[in-house]
């Protein structure tokens, strides 16, 4: 199951309980009526609230772990989680409730363009188990020789010697 995209109407708030204002800077799009935020719209977000001695007050960091490479816009990467993003205490930042339920992104396609997830069939695991099995095995390359009986027999080759570029 893909991600949801973080709207402005999500209650992001640090660890101790600040709320983030974040309002979205795309102009034109929605989803589902709500305005999605990019990951800039979370760096250097106000937080009010925060009950420690020396609150929270702004977001400080962001990662790239709150996105996808399939998310982006023409303005932007959308936000689709706050996965190592720090406020200016160091406190990690939390989502506490999503406004929207229709806005998943796609699922991850792997290297063989299956989707994550999904059960591989009994051809696509005989296969893999054969890939396998030959990446198990290496190759060395031998050369004729003759023992001392005249008879053949196999050696592995040499190492190649290096040449001094003169």
């Amino acid at each position: 199951m893909g991600r949801l995209v973080l709207t402005e109407s999500c209650v992001i708030k640090c660890a101790h309980g600040g709320v983030v204002q974040h309002p979205s800077t795309d102009p034109i799009r929605t989803i589902g009526g709500l305005k999605p935020n990019f990951c800039v719209d979370i760096l250097g977000a106000a937080i009010s609230g925060c009950p420690l001695n020396s609150p929270c007050t702004k977001v400080a960091a962001i990662s790239s772990a709150m996105t996808e490479p399939n998310v982006v816009g023409a303005s932007g990467t959308y936000a689709l989680d706050v996965s190592g993003c720090q406020t200016d205490r160091g406190s990690a930042l939390v989502v506490e409730s999503r406004a929207n339920t229709n806005s998943k992104t796609a699922k991850k396609a792997g290297v063989n363009n299956s989707v994550e997830g999904e059960e591989a069939t009994e051809q696509e695991q005989r296969e893999a188990k054969k890939k396998e099995q030959k990446e198990q095995y290496r190759l060395y390359l031998l050369r004729e020789s003759k023992n001392s009986l005249l008879k053949k027999i196999y050696r592995p080759l040499r190492p190649s010697r290096s040449f001094l570029d003169i």
